[in-house]
């Protein structure tokens, strides 16, 4: 692999993967509803799989099956004491696939239990991220998603930057409005997260495409990192499984 995620950004736009724990409930490999990665040990072969399937269709960057992977979320399934294990094999999975020939991303995401100006919530939040990092070593680069707080998203970047050399990507969902749970539009998490030194900020998840991109729009008038877009997946398995991950720069940018 002769590349990484930022000099193949300055070359124009890369092609991620997506939506891992939906299309293996439909495969009938995870109990449906909890979105949680357990499967990464229980059955690592649907795991393998998928990935091989994605970068056949075409994927540049492979993310660890880690969503929900922090030891709270495992908790509600009984496996929070696999919390290590569980994010190392899915680690493990993605580089053995990825063979030095597809960049590996590093997954985190929202814990539910960030609350704002909860000192005792933050840290639980902050050792839980750290965890996950510590779990997840060696990746290209690290993804923290779905984040319905600026303020979470915030504090993911800051124990990203604390126990990782690797750039970040942190990206918000936003759901029947376009301002954050804490209060802040579009173009103030982009422009917050950028100046807290994200590499790549964006969207994802919650929405379509139609929806996603007047988000992504605003978010891009705010700032010149460059900007990823993961829209709710939608018609066909591919166009369901794979998404624009990260955009380039404006042309001023």
């Amino acid at each position: 692999m002769s590349k990484d995620i930022m000099s193949r950004l300055s070359e124009g736009i890369v092609l991620g993967d997506g939506g891992y724990i939906v299309e293996l409930e439909q495969r009938g490999w995870v109990k449906a509803g909890a979105f949680t990665p357990e499967v990464t040990i229980n059955h690592p072969s649907a795991v393998r799989e998928l990935h091989a399937e994605m970068a056949n269709a075409g994927a540049e960057v492979l993310q660890v099956m880690a969503f929900y992977g922090s030891r709270a979320k495992l908790e509600t399934v009984g496996e929070g004491e696999r919390t290590m294990e569980i994010n190392r094999a899915a680690t493990r999975i993605a580089k053995d696939v990825a063979c030095n020939e597809i960049l590996v991303a590093g997954n985190l995401s929202t814990t539910w239990k960030w609350e704002d100006g909860n000192t005792e919530s933050n840290q639980l939040a902050a050792s839980m991220f750290d965890e996950q990092i510590e779990a997840q070593e060696d990746v290209d680069f690290f993804i923290g998603e779905t984040f319905h707080h600026l303020g979470e998203a915030l504090l993911c970047l800051e124990r990203v930057k604390a126990k990782s050399k690797a750039p970040s990507m942190i990206t918000m969902s936003f759901r029947s409005t376009i301002i954050t749970q804490d209060g802040f539009p579009p173009s103030e998490c982009a422009k917050r997260l950028a100046g807290a030194g994200a590499e790549i900020v964006g969207v994802n998840c919650m929405r379509d495409p139609e929806r996603t991109y007047p988000i992504i729009e605003k978010m891009r008038s705010a700032t010149d990192a460059f900007i990823a877009a993961q829209p709710v997946a939608y018609r066909c398995a591919q166009t369901k499984c794979l998404g624009s991950l990260v955009h380039q720069r404006s042309p001023t940018g």
